[in-house]
């Protein structure tokens, strides 16, 4: 099944933070996947958008030290850097 959120660390330092965002995505019912193999963004959201996944959640230094990730909407392009509380909401 394609997941519904795909986590896409920007670099390998970000890594451990995204697998945290990941689990707790997880323990609130929402289907993720996560990138391991450290693509460059642009790869990860070439990957999700074949794979079909609706939402990429984006997570950099600047995410990182603000506990939060970007959201990106995969069909509008759109990008909200959100709180998890919020993006539950939003993945609603």
């Amino acid at each position: 099944t394609v997941s519904k959120v795909f986590v896409a660390p920007i670099k390998p330092a970000q890594v451990k933070f995204a697998s945290i965002v990941a689990e707790k995505l997880r323990a609130e019912g929402v289907s993720c996947s996560i990138d391991l193999v450290g693509r460059s963004l642009p790869k990860n959201l070439e990957y999700a958008s074949k794979q079909g996944v609706l939402f990429v959640a984006i997570i950099g230094e600047r995410e990182e030290k603000a506990e939060k990730f970007t959201l990106r909407n995969m069909k509008s392009g759109e990008e909200k850097l959100l709180s998890l509380q919020d993006a539950l909401k939003a993945l609603r």
